[in-house]
């Protein structure tokens, strides 16, 4: 079965990590990290990838990019491909060095990428390897503060705006108070995207334009869905209609079984049963603009 596709679009800003297989390391030298930095800069160079921040732990890394032409699966391939391969190399290895694909969260306006950038930054202290940004070493928080060069491949042209400040230096200082605030990211790990419901609204519209009649994830689907008694409250008491509407709960909004008979008081065998005989293909398909 083919993988599920991810929002992509021009100019969009994604947080990415991706781990190591089994959640082992993949950077055991100080050699590992200066390649993919390599890499990072690379991939700047051929797709035009703006690299805002980056933090590369021990068995995983975190990024932050901004696409101006859409191409982060491109970038990314790149970059993972050429370091495994390099990885194997290096330390005498076979097989897979990253437990999975890349995830890529698509954040909204700078508010919420804040709160990207701060647990990007913030993650070498909360696993427990220093006590605070500026000391680890494999992070962008240094040059980003203005404490040292910044490498060829880091943007920072995004920083006045973002902080809405009219220099690069007063925006460094803000830069450097906002993360000495702390850590400001309680429910951000479970969100596939990161932003308003206006937002939201707009990425489900980017799905239904450019990934029409694709298979995508059921997080993907979820953006932005009507709710249930939205869904149903309309309806008349023809079960076909009903029944109709129960499948483009669960295929085109991603709701789940449970939750859709939960709403319609129907038990849970009973939607399966519907869905089942209204199910026409192997996979789930968006239909949705």
């Amino acid at each position: 079965m083919a993988r599920p596709k991810r929002i992509l679009y021009p100019d969009a800003v994604y947080h990415v990590m991706c781990r190591g297989n089994r959640r082992g390391k993949i950077f055991v030298t100080d050699a590992d990290r200066l390649h993919f930095l390599e890499l990072l800069d690379e991939a700047h160079r051929k797709f035009h990838v703006k690299w805002r921040a980056f933090t590369l732990m021990n068995t995983h890394y975190h990024l932050s990019a901004e696409t101006p032409l859409g191409n982060l699966s491109q970038a990314m391939r790149l970059v993972n491909g050429q370091f495994a391969q390099e990885w194997n190399r290096r330390h005498r290895k076979t097989g897979h060095v990253f437990g999975a694909r890349f995830k890529a969260k698509a954040l909204g306006s700078d508010f919420y990428a804040q709160t990207a950038l701060s647990y990007i930054i913030w993650n070498p202290v909360e696993a427990g390897y220093v006590k605070h940004p500026a000391q680890w070493p494999w992070s962008s928080y240094r040059a980003t503060a203005g404490l040292e060069a910044p490498p060829e491949f880091l943007d920072l042209n995004w920083l006045q705006g973002f902080f809405g400040r009219p220099n690069r230096q007063s925006a460094q200082r803000e830069f450097v108070a906002f993360i000495d605030a702390g850590p400001v990211h309680d429910d951000y790990v479970r969100q596939v995207v990161v932003g308003s419901e206006v937002f939201k609204g707009q990425i489900r519209q980017e799905i239904g334009t450019r990934m029409h009649g694709l298979r995508v994830p059921r997080s993907y689907r979820a953006l932005a869905r009507p709710a249930l008694a939205r869904l149903f409250g309309g309806l008349s008491e023809d079960l076909e209609e009903r029944n109709r509407m129960i499948r483009r709960a669960q295929v085109v909004y991603g709701y789940q079984q449970s939750e859709i008979a939960r709403s319609l008081n129907l038990h849970p065998n009973t939607v399966s049963k519907i869905t089942c005989a209204l199910k026409g293909q192997r996979f789930f398909l968006i239909n949705v603009k």
